[in-house]
C-alpha cells in the first residue's frame, strides 16, 4: 500500500506548524520544534499524533488530534 508523502515545505504543513508555534508560544510551552514539525506534518495529514511522551499533549484537539501510547514495560526497564 502506498501512503503519501509531506514535504515539510508544503504550504499547508508550514501553515500548521504557525498556528502550533503561536499556540505553544501563547501558552509558553517551549515545545521543541521537531515535535512542533512532526505535529504541523500530522495536522496537515489529516492523521492522528501517535506519542509516547507528554511533549504534545498540551495540544488541542482543534490544533491537532493528539494520543498518548504507552509502551511496552519489560521488568522495570521501559522498552
Amino acid at each position: 500500500m502506498l501512503r503519501p508523502k509531506f514535504d515539510a515545505g508544503l504550504h499547508d504543513v508550514v501553515l500548521a506548524y504557525a498556528e502550533i508555534y503561536a499556540a505553544d508560544q501563547a501558552g509558553g510551552h517551549n515545545t521543541g520544534q521537531h515535535d512542533m514539525w512532526i505535529a504541523a506534518t500530522s495536522k496537515a495529514a489529516g492523521a492522528v499524533l501517535l506519542t509516547c511522551d507528554n511533549d504534545c499533549i498540551w495540544m488541542s484537539p482543534s490544533l491537532v488530534k493528539v494520543e498518548h501510547v504507552m509502551t511496552a514495560k519489560r521488568g522495570d526497564e521501559q522498552l
